[in-house]
């Protein structure tokens, strides 16, 4: 389905490429099918809902050295 997408396209709130996920498809395709598998199973809470929209940002200082 990733593959069939229009090029110069975005997937997702995070606005990803969709070239990311044909560069990376080994790697991206087992991380995305785990956690769909997670998401349908989770009636018995297995995944934290609440961890999907939640990120760390870290400042890094800019030095001219």
């Amino acid at each position: 389905m990733v593959f069939l997408m229009e090029l110069n396209t975005t997937l997702g709130l995070y606005h990803i490429p969709i070239e990311f996920y044909h560069a990376c498809w080994e790697v991206a395709n087992a991380d995305l099918g785990n956690l769909f598998s997670k998401l349908q199973e989770n009636k018995e809470n297995k995944l934290d809902l609440g961890r999907l929209n939640y990120d760390v940002i870290t400042l890094i200082p800019k030095v001219k050295e």
